[in-house]
This record gives structure tokens, sequence and C-alpha cells, in this order.
């Protein structure tokens, strides 16, 4: 009531009738605000004996919300993790779960490294030789609000602490069975590459055809180039015929050459 007569009633009371009565009401509010909010009184619980809001509100017969407007006022206003501390080290606070079997972690270093020093908690677990919940855990005591999946996915991706399955690897088989490598930082099919490396550029149009249906096989007699328009069952079919007679003469050279060794 007090402090909405001190904010509003200077400014409302000033244009109804009877200003000057009002106005002597509001100057006896401002005179009850410094007798029953004393805020230097309030500024030394607050940060000398370092005693939270509720109990300077207690100690002074005030509300709990009107001491923490005055320290409000004042600039002095500490965060959740900050009274946490002061309450753990005065014995206001009594340690539990994860805080009570490891009350020699410091609170504070846990807080900077999480929040300044953009560290993930498993990184500041095997930093104080304890395991990840432990540090979840006093975060969360510490009213630190956590990062999701993909803010510590994001994060970690830009310091340079996690990659992607698709760029960890030098050589990798994508979802369609093709193989995929590494060519200046881009990925591209191998196929394309090792039958380029042979004929030249493929042209506009063309594609790249496995002839013996395996697309991770990619040796160069295994390839053939052709316009994407044509791949039809009767050409591939062609393509494999020609590639089992290139087989058969090969083995019957094979053959030959036994039977000349045994003469």
């Amino acid at each position: 009531m007090l402090d909405s007569l001190l904010e509003h009633g200077g400014k409302h009371f000033a244009k109804q009738p009877f200003a000057k009565f009002y106005k002597q009401v509001y100057n006896i509010a401002s005179s009850m605000k410094k007798t029953l909010y004393p805020l230097n009184e309030i500024k030394k619980l607050y940060l000398e004996e370092q005693l939270p809001s509720n109990l300077i509100a207690e100690k002074l017969g005030i509300s709990r919300t009107s001491v923490q407007r005055r320290l409000h006022d004042l600039g002095v206003m500490r965060t959740a993790a900050e009274t946490y501390k002061i309450g753990v080290i005065k014995g206001r606070i009594k340690l539990s779960g994860c805080a009570k079997f490891h009350p020699d972690l410091n609170s504070n270093s846990i807080a900077e490294m999480y929040t300044l020093g953009k560290k993930s908690a498993k990184e500041i677990a095997e930093r104080f030789g304890t395991s990840h919940a432990t540090i979840v855990c006093r975060l969360r005591k510490l009213g630190i609000q956590l990062r999701d999946r993909s803010e510590a996915r994001q994060l970690a991706y830009k310091t340079g602490r996690w990659q992607p399955a698709n760029l960890r690897e030098d050589r990798i088989k994508d979802n369609q069975g093709y193989i995929l490598v590494r060519v200046e930082g881009k990925r591209k099919r191998e196929h394309i590459l090792v039958w380029e490396q042979s004929h030249g550029h493929l042209p506009k149009g063309w594609i790249i055809h496995h002839i013996n249906g395996k697309r991770d096989d990619n040796r160069l007699e295994n390839l053939m180039a052709m316009p994407k328009k044509n791949h039809t069952p009767y050409l591939l079919l062609q393509a494999v015929q020609k590639r089992l007679r290139h087989v058969e003469a090969k083995l019957a050279a094979i053959e030959g050459q036994k039977e000349f060794n045994v003469q």
C-alpha cells in the first residue's frame, strides 16, 4: 500500500480536488517509508552480514517484497547462485544429494566454467575428477539454466569438440549405398571421381552406372558412363553382357597361359 502510494500518489493526487491535502499525505508517506524501510540498515544487513532478504525482512518486521524492492533500487541484488553459495558457507543451507557427497567442489568455479568458459558439464567433470551427473546436479542447485541438446551441440561444434558423423571420416557410405570421399573439404561420390580420373569430366546429364550392381564397387572396369535418359534395362543388360565377354576373354587368356606353362 505504501509503495503504491509513493509510486503513483504524487502524480495521481495532484490532479484531484484537495490537492494540497493529498500532497501532505504523500509527504507523510514518504517520511514513513524512511522510517519503516531504513535503506542503510537494509544495505548493511545484506552486504556486510550477508543475510538473505527473508531474514532481513523478519529482523526489521517488514515484508520480504519490500526488502527486495529496496535492494533492487540500491542495485545490490545478488544472483541465485551467489545467494546459494553464501547460504552454504554460512551454514544456512544444508547440503544434500550431489552437494552433500562433494562438498569440496568449488561452486563458483563450476558456474564460471559453464557460463563464461562455455565448457560442457562433461569437461567440467573431468576437470574436477567427478561424474557428469554431479556437475549437472550442482549447476541445477546453483540455479543455472542448463543448455538443451541443440544448444550444447552447436556450442560443441563451434569450439571443435564435436563434428557430425559425415565429417568425422574421410571415406563413408551414404544412405543410398554410394561411397563418399572428402575432397577439398566437400563430400563427393567416389565412383564419379574414379571414372573422371581416366576419362575426363563427366558430361552434363550423364551418370555413372555400376555394372555388377554393387554401388560400393568403384573399380574402373565396373563403371560405365551413359546419358541419364538411356539408363534403361536394355542398355544395362548390354553393358553386363559386354562385361561378361571381357571377363571370359581374361579367363581364356589365363587358361591359355597355364597350358603353355605345362607344355
